[in-house]
């Protein structure tokens, strides 16, 4: 039976640190692969910080709900938001082949969170951003990674 993890955090950014800490002490409970909370926490961070700062054009607090299951050897992580439209999948990837100076800002976050995971998948239901990350539990830093796209 999987065992189910959620938190409902202000849309702040200093409310990350808190959620990723719980999160973190969750996995580590269920014998999740370090590799594996590394690459939850930083899809946590970087979805949940894009959404705090783009989400919302007004300074209203808004509740981000989080929910996190380990389940037949993998990590599930969903986000919902009441923020604006935004499909991270559809984001296209930096051009990682730039000179740092060259590149625009933004984006790498969205690409390392997609590289790490083995899935996601994004909807909008209900004036409701749902998205849904798939992490290997078990994974190894060579492993990190699996198919990148939106699996809808």
């Amino acid at each position: 039976m999987p065992e189910e993890f959620r938190l409902a955090i202000d849309n702040e950014l200093l409310e990350i640190s808190r959620l990723c800490a719980e999160c973190e002490e969750f996995l580590e409970r269920r014998g999740v692969a370090p590799a594996a909370i590394y690459a939850a926490n930083l899809a946590l961070e970087e979805m949940i910080t894009n959404i705090v700062k783009y989400g919302y054009d007004d300074m209203a607090r808004h509740k981000i709900q989080t929910a996190l299951r380990v389940d037949g050897g993998m990590v599930t992580i969903v986000l919902e938001d009441d923020g604006h439209a935004f499909d991270p999948l559809a984001a296209p990837p930096p051009d990682v082949r730039q000179p740092l100076e060259n590149r625009p800002i933004g984006g790498l976050g969205i690409h390392l969170a997609r590289k790490m995971a083995e899935s996601m998948e994004y909807r909008r239901a209900q004036d409701r951003n749902i998205l849904t990350i798939n992490i290997r539990a078990n994974q190894s830093p060579a492993s990190a990674g699996g198919s990148h796209g939106n699996e809808n």
